[in-house]
């Protein structure tokens, strides 16, 4: 299953879901749902070298809010 272009974000992607998050496939990009509700898109063709980056902060405000 192929997310994203970048191999990086694709592996945390499908890490996350195996952890519970669930994906929502929508027209342009697809969405992952934290258990808390929370969600967080998924950049499927980045092109920013901060690409992954602000994806794992995305994450990280995900997992805080409550």
């Amino acid at each position: 299953m192929q997310l994203s272009s970048d191999k990086d974000i694709n592996k945390r992607a499908k890490d996350l879901i195996k952890q519970g998050w669930r994906l929502l496939r929508k027209k342009r990009h697809p969405i992952l749902v934290a258990p808390n509700g929370h969600k967080v898109v998924i950049a499927t063709s980045p092109s920013d070298h901060r690409a992954y980056r602000n994806f794992q902060n995305n994450i990280r405000k995900a997992e805080a809010i409550l």
